[in-house]
């Protein structure tokens, strides 16, 4: 879409193009628990909330303050980043309020079954509103992580309860089309880069209404498609480093997955707070990632790591199951496992002030986690990234000084977006995949 296309767009409040998740059926208790997922907190959540029938609350001035969690269609469903049942000025009924499943039918000896699952398409929809406290943004490029597929197939529904249809994407680039009433630090024009708040995520779109807050000037020496490649892990490398691990100079960390978008940005933050930094890969990528500044790199093809690495202050692990498990053995007494991949834990359920539901169900999924950091006296601490404009802002300055650079893997184009998360999900990629709108 040019410059000029958006603009026209912006005016006329025609329909943009973005990406949208589709509703799937409630699933029967036997396939909830039978349901396989890469983290811990996927299974328990979607078993309780098959089984328990919890209530979540939403946001304050939500038009619908509560919903049973798990239905067929859920109603009054909202697009982008409007999740909390707000309906989107101009939606009409027909056209954007109905959930629609992919249906796959399968023979087998016990007769044929349909099933239904949570699926992704293209659909158009006016611009987002812009509150007062909003920037409406032009996405030039948005990049692709696992957390997108764990949203889409509902692994962490009860604590991010988005109702279906809405649109997925966590950051990007682009160039600021409007601002609201009460906006002072953004002007059209402006190039910005952003990871939108957990209620109002939507960047695999051509428009998108993000908060003030969120939002940040992206690095002077970066294209839009290296800055899009940025906000959600570097903001998390930041709040896991900086934030609850405290690094401090001559501290060791170990930063598993170091090829990974988390990764490649954890290990070069780490070593400009002075750390001594190790890290877990591939064969392929051992000495890419020491390129990337790690001073040890563990083959975990080849070695495992828990036999090479001891008395580490940090460990920041995004793989969960018994990947954490050994890394709590790896730590000195006082260290800290910061989990990006579960489970999550009750402090976690107080951050977001979430329903007592919630609470147990985070207080029984990491009960046997915190009991074995207990026993050899260190801390483990889950870590569910937020947004913040202020953040991105060092983080931008950071790359600019040369500290910190993007590692992106492959480009695809909007119309190909489902490709993108796919391949994101098959875990080749090196560094962070990225979606440019054209």
């Amino acid at each position: 879409m040019t410059r000029r296309q958006s603009l026209t767009c912006a005016r006329r409040r025609e329909p943009v193009r973005l990406l949208a998740v589709d509703g799937a059926r409630k699933p029967t208790r036997k396939e909830a628990i039978s349901h396989r997922s890469s983290t811990e907190a996927g299974p328990a959540f979607q078993e309780l909330a098959t089984t328990r029938k919890p209530r979540l609350r939403y946001a304050s001035g939500s038009a619908a303050p509560q919903v049973t969690v798990l239905r067929r269609i859920a109603p009054a469903p909202a697009f982008g980043n409007q999740i909390h049942g707000h309906k989107p000025a101009g939606l009409t009924d027909a056209r954007a309020w109905t959930a629609t499943t992919e249906t796959r039918s399968d023979e087998g000896v016990r007769g044929r079954t349909v099933r239904e699952r949570a699926g992704a398409r293209m659909r158009e929809v006016p611009e987002p509103d812009v509150g007062e406290h909003d920037v409406l943004v032009e996405v030039r490029a948005a990049s692709v992580n696992p957390l997108d597929a764990k949203i889409r197939d509902g692994e962490f529904k009860l604590i991010l309860p988005y109702r279906v249809p809405f649109v997925l994407g966590h950051d990007m680039a682009g160039q600021v089309v409007r601002v609201g009433s009460a906006v002072r630090s953004f002007a059209p024009g402006d190039a910005v880069y952003a990871r939108p708040r957990k209620d109002r995520i939507g960047t695999f779109a051509e428009l998108i209404a993000v908060h003030e807050d969120d939002l940040a000037l992206k690095p002077s020496t970066l294209t839009m498609v290296e800055a899009a490649a940025l906000p959600l892990v570097a903001l998390t490398a930041w709040q896991a480093l900086v934030e609850r691990a405290n690094l401090r100079p001559g501290q060791k960390v170990l930063v598993h997955a170091g090829s990974g978008g988390v990764g490649t940005i954890a290990i070069q933050l780490a070593k400009h707070l002075g750390a001594h930094v190790a890290t877990t890969a591939g064969t392929a990528n051992v000495k890419w990632v020491e390129d990337l500044g790690a001073d040890v790199v563990v083959d975990y093809r080849r070695d495992d790591f828990e036999t090479i690495l001891r008395d580490y202050d940090v460990v920041l692990d995004s793989l969960g199951g018994e990947t954490l498990e050994k890394s709590l053995r790896v730590l000195k007494p006082g260290g800290i496992a910061i989990g990006l991949g579960g489970p999550p834990d009750p402090a976690f359920a107080r951050e977001i002030d979430a329903n007592p539901v919630v609470r147990l169900a985070t207080v029984l999924l990491s009960a046997r986690t915190r009991l074995r950091a207990r026993r050899r006296h260190v801390r483990y601490s889950f870590l569910f990234m937020r947004a913040s404009g202020e953040q991105l802002r060092a983080i931008a300055a950071l790359v600019d000084a040369g500290t910190i650079r993007p590692v992106v893997d492959r480009l695809f184009p909007f119309e190909s977006t489902k490709e993108a998360m796919a391949y994101v999900g098959s875990g080749r990629a090196k560094g962070k995949v990225v979606v440019t709108m054209g």
